[in-house]
Order: structure tokens, then sequence, then C-alpha cells
């Protein structure tokens, strides 16, 4: 089961972005996945990147991943546009990928997007792939989690990382407008 604790993927990427100030202070606040390590992470000034797979698996060979990254100063690209930009990338990689919208507005002032993507078979794996993407604007920049299989997961599945997205926002400790939860 998962627990509620501040999203500690995070918590590298925010204490090295933080010089730079990826988000200027704000927080990203999830629930911390029970069973899955940190296969990757990279920081430069650009952004940062955080693959967690679940113990056993690598970032390189997975049947599951969870993503976080911070796209630096994206100032005047709107979600609309880095969603288009994502399927137009997986329909190179994955002909007959499709894509649906799963909840778009606004969470505690961000403007925040969430969709699917569906790849019936991968070329490079040749497994079918389904990823669920978060995408958060904060001060220019873009706060996206994804999570991803290389199968067709479960109703029960899709229904619990659903709401993991759904929990997953971005907080301000100084702001009484978009105030840190407490007990995260």
């Amino acid at each position: 089961m998962l627990g509620f604790v501040r999203f500690a993927i995070l918590a590298a990427i925010i204490v090295r972005a933080s010089a730079a100030g990826a988000l200027e202070d704000g927080n990203v606040l999830s629930k911390m996945p029970n069973g899955y390590k940190v296969g990757f992470e990279e920081a430069s000034d650009m952004g940062s990147i955080l693959e967690l797979v679940p113990e056993g698996e690598t970032v390189t060979q997975w049947t599951e991943m969870l993503t976080v990254q911070i796209l630096r100063n994206k100032h005047g690209l709107t979600l609309s546009e880095y969603r288009k930009g994502v399927e137009k990338i997986w329909a190179l990689i994955c002909p007959g990928s499709s894509s649906e919208t799963v909840e778009q507005g606004f969470e505690q002032l961000h403007p925040t997007l969430t969709w699917s993507q569906t790849c019936p078979l991968n070329r490079k794996t040749g497994k079918p792939e389904m990823t669920w993407f978060k995408v958060m604007i904060r001060n220019g920049n873009f706060v996206v989690v994804q999570k991803a299989y290389r199968f067709k997961p479960s109703i029960e599945e899709i229904a619990h990382w659903n709401e993991f997205l759904r929990e997953t926002e971005i907080c301000d400790p100084g702001s009484t407008a978009q105030a840190c939860k407490p007990g995260r």
C-alpha cells in the first residue's frame, strides 16, 4: 500500500535544482510507492529527471516505471503544445498509438493536464506500452509525472495509479493560496 509522505522522488531533484531556482521553493507532493527504487537520475540547468522502477528491474529492463521530470524555462509553452509534442514522438515510435484526456484544469492555481497514451506494439521493445502523464506548470517550469507499463494493466492498477497522479500536486510552503497540506 502507498503511504503519504513528502514526494521523496523529488527531494533530490529539488535540493539540486533549488540552487538554480527550478521551482522557486515549491515542492511536489504525492504518495511514495513501496517496492520501487531509483533506476536513474540526472539534473542540469535545463531540468531534472528521476526514474523509479520496481525492485529487481532496471531502467533498460522494466515492466513498470515511474518518472518525474522538471523541465525548466518553458515560458510560453502550453500544456496542449507539450502534449502534442509527446503524441508526435509516440506516433513515430508506435504507429497506431492513441491518447485520451483524463483530467484538465487547475490545481492550487497551477495549470494541469493528465492524459494517457497507448501503444499497441512499441517497435523498439516489441511490447505494448501504456503511459499516464500528469503535467503541471509553475513559473514557466513544467513538472511531468509519468506512470508507464509494458503490459496492459488491470482496471484496478489503472484506477490506483490515476488516483496517485490525481493526488500529486505542487505546493508552496510560503503561500496561503498554495499551501502544503498538513501531513504531507
